[in-house]
C-alpha cells in the first residue's frame, strides 16, 4: 500500500515548492589557494581559488547569499562584499591572508576595474542603497596591502586601506588583524 496517494497535480507542485525552496537557500562555497590557477566549483572537493570569484557566484548566482569559508593561505587579491554574503576564515588570520598589493578595485558588476588605481583590501559598499549588514561578517584574516583608495562610480576617493566600509552597510568585521 503506497504511503503518499496525491490527486491531480499536488504530487508535481510538491517536488517543484521542495526544489526552488533549496535552490533558493543559503549556500556555503569554499576557496582554497591552492587550488590555483583553478577555478574551482566552490565545493568542498574542489574550491575556488580566489575569494572573489566565490563572493561573485554567491552574489549572482545565489539569491539568498551565503557564506565563504577560506581555508589557510595567502590571497593576493582585494574584495568587495555584498549584502547577504560573509566572508570567514577556517583557521584564523595567523594563516589566512588578503594581501591587497597591487591589485585593483573591484566594480559593483563584480569585475575588476581598468585603473592602475591600487585598491582597499577589503570593501563593504552598498549597491542601490543596499548594502551588508549586521549579518554579513569580515571574520578571521590577517588583512594588508590596501592602498587606501576606493573607486566608486568612477571616483577615486582617498579612503580606508585595510578595510573600507561606505554607505548603508555595516558588516559585522571581527577576529582580524
Amino acid at each position: 500500500m503506497p504511503l503518499f496517494t496525491a490527486r491531480g497535480g499536488t504530487a508535481l507542485a510538491f517536488v517543484v515548492l521542495a526544489t526552488f525552496s533549496t535552490a533558493w537557500a543559503q549556500q556555503t562555497v569554499y576557496v582554497h589557494a591552492t587550488n590555483c590557477p583553478g577555478p574551482g566549483d566552490g565545493t568542498s572537493g574542489n574550491p575556488y581559488c580566489k575569494i572573489q570569484d566565490a563572493i561573485c557566484y554567491l552574489k549572482n548566482d545565489v539569491p539568498a547569499g551565503g557564506t565563504v569559508l577560506v581555508l589557510p593561505g595567502t590571497y593576493a587579491e582585494a574584495i568587495r562584499i555584498f549584502q547577504g554574503i560573509s566572508v570567514v576564515s577556517t583557521d584564523g588570520p595567523s594563516v589566512t591572508t588578503i594581501d591587497a598589493t597591487g591589485k585593483p578595485c573591484v566594480q559593483l558588476d563584480c569585475t575588476p576595474n581598468g585603473a592602475t588605481t591600487q585598491c582597499t583590501a577589503v570593501q563593504a559598499t552598498s549597491v542601490s542603497g543596499v548594502g551588508p549588514t549586521t549579518a554579513d561578517r569580515v571574520q578571521g584574516f590577517h588583512i594588508i596591502g590596501g592602498k587606501g583608495y576606493v573607486w566608486t562610480t568612477g571616483n577615486i576617493a582617498s579612503v580606508g586601506g585595510g578595510i573600507f566600509v561606505w554607505g548603508n552597510s555595516s558588516p559585522t568585521i571581527t577576529q582580524n588583524e
